[in-house]
């Protein structure tokens, strides 16, 4: 880790691969692995209490975002903050909680949320007060007129030198932005507008690049790193090019795939196929693939000709996440998740090829609500 690379992006591939799942995302019914249980869209977790009003809602977003920078899986997030809601709608309010202290915010957020909890609550005011300052303590109003992800990047990046902010401001000396928001953030921001159908303007917008994308990317080849490194933090380095081509993608298929559309396959599959994958699983104190309940035979996993012995517990694992891939030919890494939400850092193990000792199943092979067919009882004969 640390050493100088270059990230080396893979139209081709990535093309693939995004018509591959988003076909499926927007098939009805939705097929693998978009049926899968925890393949769930965490805005659907929003009651009635918040959505019922559109500025509120809005705002709710706007204070949602605080904690899509990395440091914790979106559905955490937003249960603890909806929880939080309930208890104290005063704090999603602009023109309250600016007004607050991190002696009182900061515990509270502790409690509901757990962590970041001290950095949060300081962005947390401060960005109220910016959006009572330039917007009316309004997030509607914020993306009032918004026609373009460049002017979304104005208005809502924080800008961190004299340069940029006094550039931003030419306009209408409102660019000042908000604390923890880059681009990923203001992608993020936008897709949750444009979730709800509030964007008054359609434009394009990257992907926000957050861990499910990079763990797709690298995972499949769609970016390398040159030279290769087994692990590597997260920067605009890996952000960028992979911003660059989600746009370049949705130019190419404007007519047929979202922005909404694009951004929900890619985070849903890789939450609910490589997440659920044994491969994927991270043990801390050996920092390496744990081989989970022994799940190969110790002697045989250094080798990639000897049929293993796979442990009966995770077979039927195993069949509904990797062996029922649409796009296992592409995989290379597994990306376990840990490192990244703990210290920012993607990790890269070559996937045991545990496709080679057995069948490949049909992606589709398990219906909605049915138990396993045939296919994961023959995976016994291994």
């Amino acid at each position: 880790m640390g050493k100088e690379y270059t990230v080396v992006v893979d139209k081709e591939a990535g093309f693939h691969v995004f018509d591959t799942i988003v076909e499926r995302w927007k098939a009805e019914p939705k097929m693998f692995p978009y049926d899968h249980p925890r393949a769930i869209i965490p805005q659907n977790l929003i009651p009635n209490s918040v959505r019922d009003n559109v500025e509120t809602l809005c705002n709710f977003y706007f204070y949602v975002c605080l904690y899509m920078r990395g440091n914790i899986e979106s559905i955490q997030a937003f249960r603890g903050l909806i929880a939080m809601y309930e208890k104290h709608p005063d704090f999603f309010d602009p023109l309250f909680a600016q007004g607050l202290s991190q002696e009182v915010l900061q515990p509270i957020l502790a409690r509901y949320v757990g962590r970041d909890s001290f950095k949060v609550s300081g962005f947390w005011i401060e960005n109220s007060r910016r959006l009572t300052r330039n917007w009316n303590a309004s997030t509607k109003k914020l993306f009032a007129g918004i026609r373009s992800f460049n002017e979304g990047v104005r208005r809502i990046k924080n800008k961190l030198t004299k340069r940029d902010l006094m550039k931003a401001n030419e306009t209408d000396g409102r660019g000042e932005g908000f604390q923890g928001f880059q681009e990923k953030m203001v992608s993020m921001l936008i897709y949750f507008m444009d979730w709800e159908g509030l964007l008054k303007h359609n434009f394009l917008y990257p992907t926000p690049a957050d861990f499910h994308n990079f763990r797709l990317g690298f995972g499949l080849g769609i970016m390398k790193l040159k030279p290769f490194q087994e692990s590597v933090r997260v920067s605009d380095r890996i952000s960028k090019p992979w911003r660059n081509l989600t746009m370049r993608y949705l130019r190419a298929r404007r007519e047929t795939v979202t922005p909404v559309e694009l951004a929900d396959a890619i985070w849903l599959f890789s939450l609910a196929i490589c997440s659920e994958s044994p491969l994927t699983t991270y043990h801390e104190k050996e920092k390496t693939f744990s081989n989970e309940y022994g799940m190969f035979d110790e002697e045989l996993l250094p080798q990639t000709t000897a049929p293993p012995h796979m442990d009966p517990k995770l077979k039927g694992r195993i069949a509904r996440t990797c062996l029922s891939c649409p796009v296992i030919s592409r995989c290379r890494f597994a990306v376990p998740a840990y490192p990244y939400y703990q210290n920012g850092l993607l990790t890269f193990w070559e996937r045991f090829p545990v496709e080679r000792h057995t069948q490949l199943l049909t992606p589709d092979y398990l219906p909605r609500g049915k138990k396993p067919r045939k296919e994961v009882e023959q995976l016994s004969a291994l």
